[in-house]
C-alpha cells in the first residue's frame, strides 16, 4: 500500500506536466487561417465551406500553470543508460526538486475533442452538425504535497494545506448556420445542447498525515462535491445517528444518468473591410 501512495500520484503528475502549452494556442492561431474548418468554434460566421470531420480531425489539449515538465523531469547521468529521470529518482535530491517549486502550485488542463462535425450547404447558407467533448480541470497543489511524495518515510508527520482539484466534463451538441448578407458582411449562429458527464470539486483546507511503523493515519478537513450520475448512500437504519446527526455509510446504490444539462447560444459576424 505504501508504494502505491508514493509512486502513483507521481506518475499522474508527470503525465500531466508533460503536456505542452502549445496545444492551448492551436485553435486561437487557426482563427486567422482561412483553410481551417474549425474557425467557427470561435466565430460561427466563419463557417464558410462544407466539410466532414470524425474523431481525431480536431483535438486540442492545453496546459497552463506556474509549473512545467522541467520541474518533474531531469537529465540523467549517461552512465546509467537513461537520458531522462523523474523527480522521484534517488539521484534527484529533495532540496533540488522542492526549491524549484512555489509554495502554491497550480495547473489548468483544457480539452476540446471534436467527436464528429459535418458542414453542408443548404437553406441559403452553410449548416453545421457537430459533437464535442469538453473538459476543464483546475488544481491547486501546495509544496507540502510534493514534499510528502518525495520524502515519504523521512518524517513521521506531514501537514498539507490548501489542496484543491476541480474538474468539469460535458458533451456539447451543436447546430449552426451561417450565410452572406452581402459581398462583405456574413453572419452566423449556433445553438448548443450541453450534456453533463461528470463534475467534482475536492478541497482540503488541512490534512495531517501520521506515518510510523504501527499505522498510517490521515486527519483533516476535506470536502468533496461530485456529480457522476444518480446515486444514493445506504446505511443501517437500525443504528441511531451520532450526536452530530451523522451515520456510517456502508455502501451506495448507483444508476447512470446525466448529472446536468443546459443550452448555450453563439452569435457571430465577419465584415470584409477591404479586398
Amino acid at each position: 500500500m505504501k508504494s502505491i501512495f508514493k509512486y502513483l500520484p507521481a506518475g499522474l503528475l508527470c503525465a500531466a506536466a508533460a503536456v505542452q502549452t502549445a496545444g492551448a494556442q492551436e485553435l486561437r492561431t487557426s482563427y486567422f487561417q482561412e483553410t481551417s474548418n474549425y474557425r467557427h468554434q470561435m466565430n460561427p460566421a466563419l463557417l464558410e465551406e462544407s466539410y466532414v470531420g470524425v474523431l481525431l480531425s480536431n483535438f486540442n489539449l492545453g496546459l497552463t500553470g506556474n509549473m512545467g515538465a522541467e520541474n518533474f523531469i531531469y537529465k540523467a547521468d549517461p552512465s546509467t543508460g537513461y537520458n531522462l529521470m523523474t523527480f522521484m529518482h534517488p539521484n534527484v535530491s529533495s532540496s533540488q526538486f522542492l526549491n524549484e517549486l512555489s509554495d502554491k502550485n497550480r495547473f489548468d488542463l483544457y480539452l476540446n475533442w471534436n467527436l464528429f462535425s459535418v458542414g453542408f450547404k443548404a437553406f441559403g447558407g452553410v449548416n453545421l452538425v457537430e459533437a464535442n467533448l469538453r473538459s476543464e480541470t483546475h488544481a491547486s497543489l501546495p509544496k507540502e504535497l510534493f514534499e510528502f511524495m518525495k520524502t515519504t518515510g523521512a518524517r513521521e508527520e506531514y501537514d498539507i494545506k490548501d489542496l484543491g482539484i476541480r474538474t468539469s466534463n460535458y458533451v456539447e451538441l451543436a447546430l449552426g448556420h451561417s450565410r452572406d448578407i452581402n459581398d462583405r458582411l456574413r453572419v452566423g449562429a449556433k445553438v448548443k445542447f450541453l450534456l453533463g458527464a461528470a463534475y467534482s470539486d475536492l478541497s482540503a483546507d488541512q490534512l495531517h498525515l501520521t506515518m510510523n511503523e504501527d499505522q498510517w493515519r490521515i486527519q483533516g478537513d476535506v470536502k468533496l462535491n461530485a456529480a457522476l450520475g444518480s446515486g444514493e448512500f445506504t446505511y443501517d437504519e437500525e443504528k441511531d445517528p451520532d450526536e452530530a446527526g451523522r451515520r456510517r455509510v456502508d455502501g451506495m446504490d448507483y444508476a447512470f444518468s446525466l448529472p446536468g444539462f443546459g443550452m448555450a447560444f453563439d452569435l457571430g459576424a465577419s465584415y470584409k473591410v477591404m479586398d
